[in-house]
């Protein structure tokens, strides 16, 4: 484990930066920052891999996980337009936008005894709100699945597509390119090595806490977080490179794209994982 001090930078910067977004809340700074440095991987510069991360976001929710009643609203506020779209245009879903955000809630904050919160599984690698709309799509459809109706992957992609963007431009994106994002996805998962499909698997489709998936294969929880965040980004990385291949797309098109992309990627790989 590194040896952090949030008094002195790069720390104190990062602290600064979620303390600028959110001054009203409660939050630990160094219970925060040494949370954060479990999350890094010890060979890479620490200043390289913070400026990857959404800070305030990440402080946001550090402060929700961390009980912070005010980050709870907040992060509910935040994302209760894209759960009254995602209840109504979701295929087959019978939860409307409030109990959504009733499942939501006790999804991402309330834990088992020993158990962190859900929101604490946020790294900050992509936006929050991008983040939290990937789970409310998830639930809609395990109540599908709950209700004996299995999704394929035709209806996960269904789910996906609910949580559109408002951007009129990256709307025509997202629709011109759905099914050559979703075969980069498709192609990058099978060239995982089988820790991390297994990893990824227990993680998102049976739900496994880090601490369940450390038993498993006898490491430590926050061993678990760093491999599963490893594999992620070598996920991203890939797809983001058959993307380009196969659109032709490149700036700002391809920068907004792989990023929608990556806000679904928790979904859909969760789709292809789970059994035929």
């Amino acid at each position: 484990m590194r040896a952090v001090d949030p008094t002195q930078p790069p720390w104190s910067d990062f602290v600064a930066l979620g303390r600028a977004a959110h001054p009203t809340l409660d939050v630990d700074a160094a219970a925060f920052v040494a949370f954060v440095a479990g999350l890094l991987e010890p060979a890479s510069p620490v200043e390289e891999q913070l400026v990857r991360r959404h800070g305030s976001d990440l402080y946001l929710a550090w402060a929700a996980g961390s009980g912070d009643r005010d980050a709870l609203l907040a992060i509910m506020q935040m994302v209760r337009p894209d759960l009254e779209r995602a209840a109504a245009r979701a295929r087959s879903a019978s939860m409307v936008a409030d109990e959504l955000g009733q499942r939501l809630w006790a999804r991402l904050f309330v834990a088992a005894p020993g158990e962190r919160p859900r929101i604490h599984g946020y790294h900050g690698g992509s936006p929050l709100r991008a983040w939290v709309k990937v789970i409310a799509a998830r639930l809609l459809v395990d109540e599908q699945r709950h209700r004996g109706a299995r999704p394929d992957h035709a209806e996960i992609a269904t789910s996906i597509a609910a949580i559109a963007p408002t951007d009129p431009e990256l709307q025509l994106l997202d629709e011109r390119h759905r099914e050559q994002i979703h075969d980069a996805v498709r192609r990058a998962m099978a060239e995982l090595e089988d820790r991390d499909r297994a990893l990824l698997r227990h993680r998102l489709v049976e739900g496994l806490a880090t601490e369940a998936i450390g038993v498993v294969f006898g490491v430590h929880r926050t061993t678990v977080a760093r491999w599963i965040d490893a594999a992620l980004d070598r996920l991203r990385t890939r797809t983001s490179e058959i993307v380009r291949e196969g659109t032709g797309l490149s700036g700002r098109e391809l920068t907004s794209i792989v990023t929608l992309m990556h806000s679904r990627l928790e979904l859909s790989i969760g789709g292809l994982l789970r059994p035929p």
